[in-house]
């Protein structure tokens, strides 16, 4: 690492997961602006399941 920390395997698969959780949530950022209304709202959604699934699952991280 370039900052000289070590990262197990258990917090280097974290940081994967975390990464690929952003850049699926700024994809569907994007999409959401050529979508329709209605469209929009089962996007806002899914986002919303992910933060979410995101929150809880750094909570349990920390415990």
């Amino acid at each position: 690492m370039a900052w000289g920390g070590f990262i197990d395997k258990d917090g280097s698969q974290y940081l994967k997961n975390m990464a690929m959780a952003e850049k699926t949530l700024k994809y569907l950022e994007f999409l959401k602006n050529e979508l329709n209304s209605e469209e929009k709202i089962i996007v806002e959604k899914t986002i919303q399941i992910i933060c979410d699934h995101i929150e809880t699952f750094s909570k349990e991280k920390r415990e």
